[in-house]
């Protein structure tokens, strides 16, 4: 399906970078002349739910969409990042009976894992986001709510298995949204969100130090998100498809 069809919004999820200075920079200058490895993961209805699907480009050319899920559940906004072994690590949001989590599974080649629940134990969770670090561990950062209200948390695949869910910052009695995860150039990682702080949501930043996240700083002067930018979507993706995420590789 071509441009004109389908317009893929690319967010600072997945084109902005944070640099040592911890703020967020382009990745690439010209994303559509550039662009040549990427994944593409999307939401697109079967007629009874939405599931999650998957398109890869290589050489410019993209590869059909797959499937990814079937289940009882609404899936929605997946995110995306591959291990250096290739392993293509994917989250998503469940909705099943009223109730929200945060889902995650693997593929290589062909061969996909069975998805498990990562965010157990939590009143509900939404909109995660995912990375894999330079010690080839995946990573999940969340908004979610133990009972009490939103606040960002994480877990990380050890040991064959998604760790409990952790509290990203210290507890709070104001919303925490919106989380981003980042891995800069140095191999650091760092998360993102926001933070309602006297009447307004302000940016906040904490960096993985290996066994924990550190004390959350305000990010004063963020880069504005980039205008949204188009590019050609595989041809044979329905024109149902939404909650779309491109992840970019260098």
């Amino acid at each position: 399906m071509k441009t004109s069809v389908i317009q893929i919004i690319i967010t600072i999820f997945f084109i902005f970078l944070i640099t040592y200075q911890g703020y967020c920079r382009p990745l690439v200058s010209d994303v559509k002349n550039s662009i040549t490895k990427a994944d593409l993961v999307w939401a697109q209805s079967d007629g009874l739910r939405s599931e999650i699907f998957l398109s890869s480009l290589k050489d410019k050319k993209w590869s059909a969409p797959l499937q990814l899920t079937d289940d009882n559940a609404d899936n929605l906004h997946p995110a995306i990042d591959t291990a250096a072994d290739g392993t293509k690590w994917i989250a998503w949001t469940a909705v099943e009976d009223g109730s929200y989590s945060i889902r995650a599974m693997s593929i290589m080649g062909q061969q996909k894992e069975e998805p498990q629940v990562v965010s157990a134990d939590l009143a509900g969770s939404i909109y995660p986001m995912i990375i894999i670090d330079n010690n080839n561990i995946p990573l999940i950062v969340w908004s979610g709510n133990d009972g009490s209200n939103d606040d960002i948390f994480y877990s990380r695949f050890l040991q064959s298995k998604w760790q409990k869910p952790q509290r990203l910052h210290p507890t709070n009695t104001v919303p925490d949204i919106q989380p981003v995860v980042l891995l800069n150039s140095d191999g650091e990682v760092f998360a993102q969100w926001k933070r309602y702080i006297n009447g307004s949501y302000y940016p906040l930043q904490s960096k993985w130090t290996g066994t924990q996240w550190s004390s959350p700083v305000l990010v004063n002067n963020p880069d504005k998100i980039s205008e949204p930018t188009d590019i050609d979507g595989p041809e044979d993706m329905s024109k149902s498809a939404d909650n779309l995420f491109l992840k970019l590789y260098n």
